[in-house]
């Protein structure tokens, strides 16, 4: 019981904070374009219009892997999701405002942003219960986070070592696609047969 409550405390307490961090960035990017000048570069009102993107976008890959949390599904995923998105956003906070320049460091914060989105893609595919589904939808699944698995370690490896051969961006681009379809497909699949009869399995 007490686990349950400090569950739902934690949980209550993530959304507070995360709700509280969106608006707080809404309302600066607001400002920003209405009294902001452009012309001075990427000054502190471009930092503050990248921060507001951040906390957006780190946010919502959060969002998605608390949201496999919030299920009980896929805890050990669901806990590197979440710490992937708030090291990436403290990564880019620290290196646009301390205006670091070494390169290793914008490639490692690149690198956990992509580790990021990732998961939260897979943290977004495995909400579905396909657990009774039939074997197409299944494999479809595990073809869909193959690729976005392939996807965020080809990206990685081409940031880290700096590939840019035409074979990369060949294979990267095929894997994205593969990427999309699945993400799209699976989830199509599955409300497709929702309400008829499993067969096959």
């Amino acid at each position: 019981m007490k686990n349950r409550r400090s569950h739902i405390r934690a949980k209550r307490a993530f959304f507070i904070l995360l709700m509280a961090s969106l608006v707080i960035t809404a309302l600066i990017g607001i400002a920003v374009f209405i009294v902001g000048d452009f012309g001075d570069g990427f000054g502190t009102r471009a930092k503050l219009l990248v921060t507001t993107v951040a906390v957006a976008v780190l946010s919502l890959t959060g969002l998605a892997s608390a949201a496999l949390y919030d299920k009980g599904k896929w805890l050990p995923l669901s806990y590197s999701g979440i710490a992937a998105s708030v090291i990436a956003f403290v990564l880019v906070m620290v290196g646009m405002w301390g205006e670091i320049d070494d390169s290793w460091f914008w490639k490692l914060a690149a690198s956990v942003a992509i580790v990021a989105f990732s998961i939260s893609q897979i943290s977004v595919l495995l909400l579905g219960n396909y657990s009774s589904a039939r074997k197409l939808i299944r494999y479809s699944l595990y073809g869909a986070i193959a690729a976005i698995f392939s996807v965020a370690v080809v990206l990685v490896s081409m940031i880290a070592w700096e590939l840019g051969d035409t074979v990369f961006f060949r294979l990267l681009g095929v894997l994205a696609i593969l990427d999309v379809l699945g993400s799209i497909s699976v989830p199509i699949l599955g409300k497709a047969t929702v309400s008829r009869p499993l067969e096959g399995n």
